[in-house]
C-alpha cells in the first residue's frame, strides 16, 4: 500500500505543521499490485510451458533411443514449437512491460504533483507557500 501524506498546522500564529502518514490505498499502489500479479502469472506461465518443451525434447529423444518409435521429428518439433512460443511470450512480454513502467512512473509523478499541492493549499503565509512552491518547481522539474 502506499502512503498519503495529511497536513495539519498546529498554531494559527506559527508556520508549523504536523505531517502524518495515511495508509490508504491509491492509485499508483492498486495499479501496482495488479501488475505484479499479472507479471508473475505471465512468467510462470512462460517458464512452465518452456520446461515441458525441453522435457518433450528429451522424451522424444529417450523414446527413440528406447526403440518406442521410430519417429524422433514429431516430439522434437512440438517441443521446439513450445519452447520458440514460450520464448515469444516472454520477449514480449518485457517489450510492453518497459511500456508499463513508464506508464507507472508518470502515474506516480502524478500522484505526488497533487499530494504536493494538496501541501501548498494548507499553508497560509504567502511567502512560506512561494519558497516551497520553488523547492517543489527546483525538484521536480529542473
Amino acid at each position: 500500500m502506499a502512503t498519503a501524506i495529511k497536513v495539519s498546522k498546529e498554531d494559527e500564529t506559527k508556520n508549523s505543521f504536523q505531517f502524518t502518514v495515511d495508509n490508504s490505498p491509491t492509485l499508483i499502489a492498486e495499479y501496482h499490485e495488479d501488475a505484479i500479479k499479472q507479471n508473475s502469472l505471465v512468467v510462470r506461465n512462460a517458464v512452465s510451458m518452456i520446461w515441458v518443451g525441453i522435457l518433450l525434447i528429451i522424451g522424444s529423444f529417450v523414446a527413440y533411443a528406447a526403440g518406442l518409435t521410430k519417429d524422433l521429428l514429431v516430439g522434437t518439433l512440438a517441443g521446439s514449437f513450445i519452447d520458440i512460443f514460450s520464448a515469444t511470450i516472454l520477449y514480449l512480454f518485457n517489450k510492453t512491460d518497459k511500456d508499463k513502467q513508464i506508464y507507472f512512473n508518470n502515474l506516480a509523478k502524478m500522484e505526488n504533483d497533487k499530494k504536493f499541492l494538496d501541501l501548498l493549499q494548507n499553508i497560509n503565509d504567502e511567502e512560506l507557500r512561494k519558497e516551497v512552491l520553488n523547492k517543489i518547481v527546483d525538484s521536480n522539474y529542473k
